[in-house]
């Protein structure tokens, strides 16, 4: 069998839908029920051509494809300045045949080429063992959504360069340990989320069970992770790195403008030690020594004074009230904004 890995065509969008709604329907069907397969992939429509035709276009995402006698039997895509592999397909007939390697070698070849450090992606669980034996790691259970439909999968991750720094970092400071949040940590996150004192001016709403701290881990937490993004890290003690009593965590403003905001959440058992503060310092510590970012800014309800003292305590600048800049709980808030420099940080 000869085939070709190339570069994909505008043209060649029709039989790429073809052989991904094989892939998914025949190899998908291995782990997944018929509900979740008809949400994945509800056939090749003449929209979803066109959007695929501007997908290739695209100069964000590469699409690379394999091709045998003339037929597109298998696909993938890279998207560099994410640092996402979107995606390996091979038509059932074709599995088996190295196929997939050479479409996945492709993909990866064109991320060393721009500088990428790391690839990582939402594998199907039909496909796990693929990546696994393809030089990737497991960083977490994952969820894809379509409705009121989920789709479990993993998030995998491989790195390229020998000089990486793990972007979810463990920290540590004279009292603290911050790490990275998992599915054990729901039961401690919902003790301090449903406490309505601790959500009085936060963005977010108490969490009524159990289950609104797990979403809230693997629908927020775990795809910031995925996309190297440590928003948030979990606070512990450093004698107690099981017990976590908060979170800290940064995520892009812009990344064009290189600007990140803070953002933290504590129990109330905890207040007035000076523990957000403590872990804010040693993550903005983290965020300018690692990350491409001149501005990492923070804001408040104005009501929440408390939270106003931790951003001056960082040596923060207060920049100025933003006048009902945000709508929440059926009412208009005022929000107080400060921010610091990277010239201006002592780390």
């Amino acid at each position: 069998m000869s085939c070709e890995i190339r570069l994909a065509r505008p043209e060649d969008a029709k039989q790429i839908l073809e052989a991904h709604y094989d892939a998914v329907h025949v190899l998908g069907a291995k782990e997944y029920p018929q509900e979740i397969l008809d949400r994945w992939d509800i056939g090749v429509t003449p929209e979803r051509v066109r959007v695929m035709e501007r997908n290739i276009k695209s100069d964000d995402e590469i699409y690379n494809h394999a091709e045998v006698d003339g037929k597109v039997v298998g696909f993938s895509v890279v998207v560099p300045k994410n640092n996402e592999l979107r995606a390996v397909y091979v038509h059932s007939e074709f599995g088996g045949k190295g196929l997939g390697r050479k479409l996945l070698e492709a993909v990866e070849h064109e991320a060393k080429r721009l500088d990428v450090p790391y690839l990582y992606l939402h594998s199907s669980l039909n496909a796990k063992d693929f990546y696994l034996n393809n030089g990737y790691s497991i960083m977490h259970p994952g969820t894809h959504h379509w409705g009121n439909v989920k789709m479990p999968c993993e998030v995998m991750r491989k790195i390229f360069s020998s000089n990486f720094v793990d972007p979810i970092a463990t920290l540590k400071t004279e009292r603290l340990l911050l790490r990275p949040v998992t599915l054990a940590d729901k039961e401690a996150i919902f003790s301090y989320a449903k406490n309505p004192n601790v959500s009085k001016y936060t963005l977010w709403e108490p969490h009524e069970e159990i289950e609104d701290s797990e979403e809230f881990i693997k629908d927020n937490i775990f795809p910031n992770y995925g996309k190297g993004v440590p928003e948030p890290l979990g606070i512990c003690f450093s004698n107690k790195p099981n017990k976590l009593i908060g979170t800290v965590g940064c995520f892009w403003v812009s990344k064009g403008s290189k600007s990140m905001e803070l953002a933290y959440a504590l129990d109330e058992e905890h207040w007035g030690k000076g523990i957000t503060v403590e872990a804010s310092k040693a993550l903005l510590d983290f965020i300018f020594a690692n990350f491409e970012v001149e501005r990492i800014q923070a804001r408040y309800k104005t009501e929440n004074v408390a939270s106003g003292r931790v951003m001056e305590k960082l040596g923060m600048s207060y920049e100025g009230l933003h006048r009902k800049a945000v709508f929440h709980r059926e009412k208009f808030w005022d929000m107080k904004i400060y921010s610091v420099l990277k010239e201006e940080w002592n780390y």
